[in-house]
C-alpha cells in the first residue's frame, strides 16, 4: 500500500512539472494564433477564441525573412561543426597524449571561462571594426569556431575512452588522424551530438553578439531581425507568433538529435 502511494505522489508530481513547463509553450503557440494586443485572461480561455495566422504571414511577407534565415543557419551551423570537430581533436589530444605544457596550457583554457564576456565586448568591437569584419560573418565565424565549456566536457568524456583500443590500432598501422576518425569519434558520437545541439541551440537564440556587430539589416539574423519587426508590431499575439518561428529550428534540431539525449542519460554512470 504504501508503495502505490509513494507511485502515485511521484506520478502527481511529475504531472504537475510537465504542466509548469509546458504552459510557456502554450501560451506562446495559443497567442501566436490569435489577435491579442495584451496578456488578458486566462490561457484556458483562450482556446474558445477565434484562431488566425495574420501573425505569421505578417512576419513572413517582410522583405529580409529569408536573408535573416540564412544569417542565422550561416552563422549557427558552421559554429557547430566547428566546435564539434576541434573540440573532439582538442579533447583527444588532452585526454590520451603527453607533450610539454599540456598542464599549464589545460588550465589556462579553462581560466578564460572566468572571465565575463561582457569585459572583452568593446575590445572586440575594436578590433572587429579594424578587420572590416562589422556586418560580416567572419565576426561570428571565427571567435566561435571552438567552445572551451564543451572542450572540457569532450576530453573529459574521452578519458574514460580505453587506451587498448588505441593501442591496439596503433599495432595495426593505423596513424594518429586514422584513430581519431575511425576509432574515437565514432565511440564519442553520443557527447558528439549532445555538444552539437547545444551549440546550435546557443548560437541561433544568441541576440547580444548579432545585435552588436550587425547594423545592416541584410545581415540581421533571425533574433535580431525578428526584435526589430517585434518593435514595430506592439502587440502580444505579434510577439508569440516571432518567438514561434524563431523557436521552430531549434525544436526540430532536438527532435532529430534526442535519442542520443536518451542513450547519454542511459549510460551515465556506466563503465566497461
Amino acid at each position: 500500500m504504501q508503495s502505490r502511494v509513494r507511485k502515485l505522489v511521484v506520478y502527481v508530481l511529475a504531472i504537475l512539472s510537465c504542466v509548469i513547463f509546458l504552459l510557456p509553450f502554450l501560451i506562446m503557440i495559443t497567442g501566436s494564433l490569435q489577435d491579442k494586443y495584451f496578456f488578458m485572461g486566462a490561457p484556458s480561455q483562450w482556446i474558445t477564441q477565434p484562431l488566425t495566422l495574420t501573425n505569421f504571414k505578417i512576419i513572413l511577407s517582410r522583405p529580409h525573412i529569408l536573408r535573416w534565415f540564412i544569417n542565422s543557419a550561416v552563422i549557427s551551423i558552421i559554429p557547430m561543426i566547428t566546435t564539434v570537430y576541434i573540440g573532439a581533436l582538442l579533447g583527444y589530444i588532452y585526454a590520451k597524449k603527453d607533450f610539454v605544457g599540456k598542464t599549464v596550457t589545460f588550465w589556462l583554457f579553462l581560466s578564460m571561462i572566468m572571465v565575463p564576456m561582457q569585459s572583452y565586448v568593446i575590445p572586440r568591437y575594436v578590433l572587429f571594426a579594424k578587420f572590416n569584419w562589422i556586418n560580416t560573418y567572419w565576426a561570428f565565424l571565427i571567435p566561435q569556431a571552438w567552445d572551451i565549456v564543451y572542450f572540457f566536457l569532450l576530453k573529459q568524456y574521452m578519458v574514460s575512452i580505453p587506451d587498448s583500443l588505441i593501442e591496439s590500432a596503433k599495432i595495426d598501422g593505423a596513424s594518429e588522424m586514422a584513430i581519431f576518425h575511425r576509432i574515437i569519434l565514432p565511440i564519442s558520437k553520443t557527447s558528439l551530438a549532445i555538444v552539437a545541439v547545444f551549440t546550435f541551440i546557443s548560437r541561433w537564440n544568441d541576440l547580444f553578439y548579432p545585435l552588436l556587430f550587425t547594423t545592416n539589416a541584410r545581415m540581421f539574423p533571425m533574433t535580431v531581425g525578428l526584435a526589430s519587426l517585434l518593435t514595430q508590431g506592439g502587440k502580444f499575439s505579434f510577439e508569440m507568433a516571432g518567438t514561434v518561428i524563431n523557436f521552430i529550428p531549434t525544436f526540430i534540431v532536438f527532435i532529430l538529435m534526442r535519442k542520443y539525449f536518451v542513450q547519454g542519460i542511459a549510460t551515465t554512470g556506466m563503465k566497461n
